[in-house]
This record gives structure tokens, C-alpha cells and sequence, in this order.
């Protein structure tokens, strides 16, 4: 079966959203164009993702490892970074051991322009934003750079870091820290949320 659907990445983010912006007191529930919407805030975000075919690859494997012990050919095979609790099994699976600096941000910008182009299309809220799921860390410099682009119409874009999320609005970034076990937490249920949307499609398919 396979993992990091678009069903995986939109769950992933609403679980995280609503941790990280408790005071927003966010009522947010999946949707289409945009994919999570809240009627009560008037608030639309849309989920995509700025993640390469390789390290979706990396990410499925890494996904089998988490919650295990791990031996030396799994760390082999796996290629990036794992991070185990005290009883030696993975909490965290990072695809990659060094950040791939500026690859990052030509990556988002490239994931921007796509959905400006289709924002005319998306049902309108008072605010709009635009989540991106990437397996990457963001330097101060790429940071920087960020600040420089438009992310309009959007009213903010936020960016799922391997460690944090970055909030960006207009000039301003500012980043929330998300931990391993919180990291895992969310994978859990996002993954069990697509496997139980994947098995009720097809249920649906068999009975049609």
C-alpha cells in the first residue's frame, strides 16, 4: 500500500496546524480547492507538497522503519538520518543526512507559481493560505531569500520543515518547533487516516 498521499499530507498538516495555533481556535476539516477549510473562521488553506520522487521513495521506507529497532542494512538501505529514543528505536526518519541548500527554495517557489495559477479556481475564504509539506530544513540565508519572493494571492504560506514549521506572511518568517515524538504522533494518525480513506474507496469501488 502505498504512503504520502495527498490524503496523508492533508491530514499530517491539519493535525499540526491545530497543535501549533491553539489560540487560532481552528475549526479545520478537509475539503476540495482548497483542501482544509474552516466555515467558522472563514479561513481555506490549501496542502500541497515540495517533496521530489526520491525522497518519497526515501520517506516510505523510512515510514517502515519508525517504531523498531533498526539494523546496520536498514541504515544502509534507508540512506538518511534515523533518530532513536533510549530503547534504540526510530522515533524519526529524515531522508537526508545534509540539507540540499537552495534546492529548497527553488522547490517552494516552483510550488507556488503552480497553485497561483490555480487559485482562481479555489473556493474563496477571508484568508487564504497555502501549506507545504517538504522534507528539508530552511538555513537563515534561504530564510532570507524566502522574504525576497510573493506569495500572493495567499494571504500566508506555511512550510512544513523536517523540524519546524516556518510562517510566512508578506516580509515576516517566523518558525515553530515541532518535536520528534510530536512528528511521530501525527504520522501515525495521518497514515491510519489514509489507509482508512483508501480501504473505504475501495469498499465503495467493490459495491458499486
Amino acid at each position: 500500500m502505498s504512503h504520502f498521499t495527498n490524503l496523508y499530507h492533508e491530514e499530517y498538516a491539519r493535525l499540526l496546524l491545530l497543535d501549533i495555533f491553539p489560540k487560532w481556535d481552528l475549526d479545520l476539516q478537509h475539503g476540495d480547492k482548497p483542501d482544509l477549510q474552516d466555515e467558522n473562521n472563514d479561513i481555506g488553506i490549501e496542502v500541497t507538497s515540495a517533496i521530489d520522487s526520491e525522497t518519497v521513495e526515501r520517506l516510505a521506507y523510512g515510514a517502515r522503519l519508525l517504531g523498531r529497532a533498526v539494523t546496520e542494512k536498514d541504515k544502509k538501505n534507508f540512506g538518511g538520518e534515523l533518530i532513536l529514543n533510549e530503547q534504540g528505536n526510530v522515533i524519526a526518519a529524515a531522508p537526508y543526512k545534509e540539507a540540499r541548500t537552495f534546492e529548497n527554495v527553488s522547490e517552494i517557489e516552483k510550488v507556488i507559481k503552480n497553485k497561483r495559477e490555480k487559485f482562481c479556481n479555489y473556493k474563496k475564504f477571508s484568508i487564504n493560505g497555502l501549506y507545504i509539506s517538504g522534507m528539508f530544513t530552511l538555513n537563515t540565508e534561504e530564510l532570507s531569500t524566502l522574504k525576497l519572493m510573493e506569495h500572493a494571492p495567499f494571504d500566508f504560506v506555511m512550510i512544513g520543515c523536517i523540524n519546524a514549521v516556518c510562517f510566512w506572511r508578506k516580509t515576516d518568517i517566523c518558525s515553530y518547533f515541532v518535536s520528534s515524538e510530536q512528528r511521530l504522533a501525527y504520522h501515525e494518525k495521518a497514515q491510519a487516516y489514509e489507509i482508512k480513506k483508501q480501504q473505504s474507496k475501495r469498499n465503495k469501488d467493490y459495491h458499486s
